[in-house]
């Protein structure tokens, strides 16, 4: 089950319908100016596959090319609000939660779409900044 999709779907789920169409960007905070995100259109669809991203300037101008309206969630969704012309960003206050795990799984369930957890591995976006510490023991 995915994190980013589940953060994505309970947005979905609390955000107006006024805002239609427009696009969700799960964000979990990965420290610095740094998330990791994925993008989803209205229904839940995967328009982008979850990556690290750094919010500068290049995703700045990729925003505001965009003619939907955007929505933004997740513990690193505030970051946004710290960017340039982002001061109004419509952010939804939604934190990963087990719970909205529990729609993707009812729906693996009444699919019947399951994965061999024997050849399932975890996703890793970046690897792990891993360094020798200083001190002696």
């Amino acid at each position: 089950m995915s994190t980013l999709e589940s953060l994505a779907r309970a947005c979905i789920k609390s955000s107006p319908s006024e805002l239609v169409p427009y696009i969700v960007y799960p964000m979990i905070d990965a420290r610095r100016m740094e998330v990791y995100t994925a993008c989803f259109d209205d229904t839940g669809k995967t328009i982008e596959n979850p990556r690290a991203l750094i919010l500068d300037d290049f995703f700045s101008k990729k925003i505001f090319t965009i003619k939907k309206n955007v929505i933004y969630c997740g513990d690193g969704a505030t970051k946004v609000s710290r960017l340039e012309g982002f001061e109004k960003a419509k952010i939804v206050d939604i934190l990963c939660s087990s719970r909205h795990l529990v729609p993707l799984s009812h729906r693996a369930y009444i699919t019947q779409t399951f994965k061999n957890i024997a050849y399932t591995s975890p996703l890793y976006l970046k690897s792990p900044n891993i360094t020798i510490p200083k001190k002696k023991l």
